[in-house]
């Protein structure tokens, strides 16, 4: 319970007692905000920023995006970025990413508001003006410089492409259309489990493309009813019963088999349980994981089997991100889409054993990182894993932009390569990875 109230006293004290405090206004500010007192809020973030404390622009922009007075909140952040205030950090000390701060304001923040506070944000290409309409408004398509065509083909040239490196086709996860039937929480598990104890052969643990993060997917909360096409349904009667509450629904499906059947075989619960890389089907950068513990995977997951976890690495990487932008005429900064067809084009570097083990390590480092609890703590003061996993990412940039042969052995000749191969030698050993 916030005491509001108790707090603006407090502060408003120690404005007595030292009116030049500027953070006592700022943090009074804050107080009557939250209280709902907006006039005396905006009186005192205007007192800050005039005894020069700068955080308050910050502080008074993320107040009017609450208000969703968009042009006063994109005015005071980009002052604030301007004066040295570290916009995306002080966003993500408030809230873990744009969904949080969308669902608990109940708005959508405007793309250019988005662009300035989302963290990684980048303009994946340059965009340029190619033609105008009848109605004088200008078509934009990809940057087709010289430069950035060379660059193209420079990667295409660096090795095979994706799809003809990995030995299994990669595949998107099961459509499981109605959603709300075929998906159960745990809850619903366990009753049916509980009436039944055959259900839980065909209850799967179930990953949504929401659950993925770079390097490491969630633990899935819900759960797969996996009713393969030609199942014996008579097995598994809570099953039955469950369905049959739904049955009308189901049967009005466009498809073949019988109404209580999803569009899969049995045999493709087998393509699930080898390790793998997943992504979700939309993405704003490369958001590529390990998965190894076979969890059946939704429509909105994209697979890739293969044990060869150092391609998490390279998949991740910005020049894999602008590259797979270019092929894939996907233009803008929002969201990118899974599309197989592009993504088997992504060039994989012709690296030997020991440096894509090296690769391998840094990943594994990287989902260590990613695991630790301090990673996304909204407590910056405690957010020292998530200052090392940025470090790891940007070396594993590094070694995969100079991976191509001509070019690795200048690579080994920047300093920061024996520094690389000490942690990873060293440092990742001693946490008993690799």
């Amino acid at each position: 319970q916030y005491e509001f109230d108790r707090a603006i006293k407090d502060y408003s004290t120690v404005i007595e007692l030292n009116p030049a405090l500027a953070v006592a206004y700022n943090n009074r500010a804050i107080s009557y905000f939250r209280n709902l007192e907006y006039n005396r809020a905006f009186e005192d973030f205007d007192a800050a920023i005039e005894r020069n404390y700068v955080n308050a622009y910050y502080n008074r922009a993320e107040a009017w995006l609450r208000l969703k007075e968009w042009e006063k909140a994109k005015a005071d952040l980009i002052i604030a970025k301007k004066k040295g205030v570290d916009i995306v950090a002080a966003f993500r000390n408030d809230y873990r990413n744009l969904d949080s701060f969308q669902r608990a304001n109940l708005a959508k923040l405007p793309d250019d508001i988005a662009a300035l506070v989302r963290h990684g944000f980048r303009n994946r290409f340059p965009m340029k003006e190619k033609a105008i309409t009848v109605e004088g408004k200008s078509l934009r398509s990809r940057d087709e410089s010289p430069e950035a065509l060379n660059l193209v083909k420079r990667l295409r040239d660096a090795g095979a492409p994706l799809g003809e490196y990995i030995k299994t086709p990669p595949f998107f996860g099961i459509r499981t259309t109605p959603t709300d039937v075929f998906v159960v929480n745990g809850k619903t598990r366990d009753a049916l489990i509980s009436e039944h104890p055959s259900s839980e052969d065909i209850l799967k643990p179930f990953l949504h493309g929401r659950g993925i993060r770079r390097w490491q997917v969630e633990p899935p909360e819900q759960w797969l009813i996996f009713a393969y096409r030609g199942i014996e349904i008579n097995a598994y009667p809570a099953i039955r019963r469950y369905l049959e509450k739904y049955r009308d629904s189901l049967s009005t499906r466009s498809r073949k088999g019988a109404w209580y059947e999803l569009q899969a075989l049995i045999e493709e619960i087998e393509r699930y349980a080898v390790p793998k890389l997943v992504c979700p089907n939309l993405f704003y950068t490369q958001t590529f994981a390990v998965e190894t513990e076979g969890y059946c995977c939704g429509s909105t997951c994209y697979i890739i089997p293969t044990e060869e976890t150092w391609l998490c690495g390279l998949l991740n990487t910005r020049t894999v991100e602008w590259f797979y932008s270019q092929i894939s005429d996907q233009l803008g900064p929002g969201e990118l889409k899974a599309r197989s067809g592009f993504i088997k084009q992504i060039p994989v570097p012709d690296l030997n054993p020991d440096q894509k083990d090296m690769v391998r390590k840094l990943v594994d480092y990287l989902i260590f990182l990613q695991n630790q609890p301090t990673t996304n703590s909204k407590d910056l003061a405690h957010a020292r894993d998530f200052v090392m996993l940025k470090y790891f990412e940007r070396i594993v940039n590094g070694l995969v932009y100079e991976s191509d042969c001509q070019r690795w052995r200048r690579f080994a000749e920047i300093k920061c390569l024996p520094s690389v191969t000490y942690l990873s030698e060293c440092a990742i050993e001693n946490i008993r990875f690799g």
